[in-house]
């Protein structure tokens, strides 16, 4: 599982980079044909948009596998560390629940989208919502994941120490063999 994972993160990680660079690209692209040549590209009027969908949804899942999501850090560390795997695995539950009503709530709007298209592109609006329940998907297959690692025992120190840090604590151990 955890090399399945890894590689999909991998793709997605690029496929970040090619949303971004798509973008950029296009809204550049846009910018210079409407003030040199007085033409807009049209298509660069809506699929930056819906790369930027994309982009956050699927950051949102990356983001939520490296644990980098703000958190109430503060309430986790006023319990002992021996506490902090249970709080991890609450903090997993809630999280699940959330993805499975994103999940819920994005096959609803995939119902009430199916028929709609974008009225540059044509495309269909369930390809620009459907990222909501694939990010929700993913986020939950890494909690589900952390969730099977805490019960069998398998979550370090460090994951756990990532857990309860602090931004702050972050920067300074990232640059403390920098410093020294």
């Amino acid at each position: 599982m955890q090399k399945f994972l890894d590689l999909l993160y991998r793709a997605l990680d690029l496929l970040l980079v090619v949303l971004l660079a798509g973008m950029v690209a296009l809204v550049f692209a846009n910018a210079v044909a409407r003030y040199v040549f007085d033409y807009s590209i049209h298509v660069a009027d809506e699929l930056p948009r819906f790369m930027f969908v994309w982009l956050t949804f699927i950051g949102a899942a990356v983001a939520h596998r490296q644990s980098l999501h703000l958190g109430m850090k503060f309430v986790i560390t006023s319990f002992p560390k021996s506490a902090w795997p249970g709080l991890m695995a609450l903090s997993e539950v809630l999280i699940l629940g959330c993805c499975l009503l994103l999940i819920w709530g994005g096959v609803l709007t995939w119902q009430v989208n199916a028929s709609v298209t974008s009225p540059i592109l044509g495309a269909s609006l369930v390809y620009v919502h459907g990222v909501a329940v694939f990010s929700a998907v993913l986020m939950a297959m890494s909690s589900t994941w952390r969730l099977v690692r805490l019960a069998r025992g398998e979550m370090t120190e460090h994951e756990l120490a990532v857990f309860a840090e602090t931004e702050e604590d972050q920067v300074i151990a990232e640059t403390k063999g920098r410093l020294d």
